[in-house]
C-alpha cells in the first residue's frame, strides 16, 4: 500500500497550531562505542499534530549512514513506513487491562517496529501515524537504537518518494544545538532553531506523498 493521505493545512511547529507536541530523542551509535560512552550522531523527532504523528530522523554524520530502529506502541492509528502499511502486534494484555475513558473507545494497542537507513547529512521520514479515532488515539515510543553503517550501504529511492532522504541545509556545518529542555522521561525537547529545518523536510515529504496519491 502506498501513502495516500496527508494532513491539511500544512503543519506548523511553533506557535501556529494548537495541540502540537514535538520531542527530540538523541541518537548514539552503540555498536561503535561499546560500553565506553555515547556519541551523539543525530536525533529522532516525534511530532504529534491534530490527527497524525510523524517520526523523523536527522543524521548529522557527514561520512556514515545510520541504521535506526524504533519500537512504538499505538492505539487507534494506521502506521505507514517505507515498507508500506504495518499491522503491528496486538497487545492483548494491555488492551484487556485498560478501560476506556468516559465516552471514549476501548483501547486497541499494538506494537510496531520502524526501521530504516538514513544517509549521511540527511533528514528522513521514518514512519507516519494517522489517527483512526478523533479523541482516543495515542502513541508511545519505546526502544530506539542507532548503528553507524557505511555510506554506500544505503539503497536508492526516487526523489519523489515520501520516505526519501532530504539533504540537510548548510551541510558544511552540521552541529547539534543543545536541546531546549527535557521532559519527564529525560528526553530532550527540540530547540526552536530546529523548527524551520524540520518543517522544510516534513513538508517536502508530505508534498511527495500527495503527488504519489494523485498519480
Amino acid at each position: 500500500l502506498s501513502l495516500v493521505a496527508a494532513p491539511r493545512p500544512d503543519p506548523c511547529m511553533s506557535g501556529g497550531r494548537q495541540g502540537c507536541k514535538r520531542r527530540l530523542y538523541p541518537l548514539g551509535d552503540a555498536k561503535s562505542l561499546g560500553a565506553g560512552g555515547a556519541m551523539r550522531c543525530g536525533d529522532l523527532v516525534l511530532l504529534e499534530l491534530e490527527g497524525a504523528a510523524f517520526v523523523m530522523v536527522r543524521n548529522v554524520d557527514r561520512q556514515h549512514a545510520v541504521l535506526v530502529e524504533c519500537s512504538l506502541s499505538a492505539s487507534h492509528v494506521g502506521v505507514h513506513t517505507s515498507r508500506g502499511f504495518q499491522f503491528g502486534e496486538w497487545l492483548a494484555d494491555r488492551n484487556a487491562a485498560e478501560a476506556p475513558a468516559p465516552g471514549g473507545s476501548w483501547p486497541e494497542w499494538r506494537r510496531y517496529v520502524a526501521e530504516d537507513m538514513v544517509p549521511p547529512a540527511s533528514w528522513q521520514l521514518l514512519c507516519v501515524l494517522f489517527a483512526l479515532a478523533r479523541e482516543s488515539w495515542a502513541v508511545e515510543l519505546g526502544h530506539i537504537s542507532a548503528v553507524a553503517m557505511p555510506a554506500d550501504s544505503v539503497g536508492q529511492r526516487p526523489a519523489g518518494h515520501p520516505f526519501a532522504p532530504r539533504a540537510i541545509e548548510g551541510a558544511d556545518r552540521l552541529d547539534l544545538p543543545e536541546p531546549g529542555g527535557t521532559n519527564g522521561n529525560g528526553y530532550a525537547v527540540a530547540a526552536e532553531e530546529d523548527d524551520e529545518e524540520l518543517q522544510l523536510a516534513l513538508r517536502q515529504s508530505l508534498l511527495d506523498s500527495s503527488g504519489a496519491a494523485a498519480t
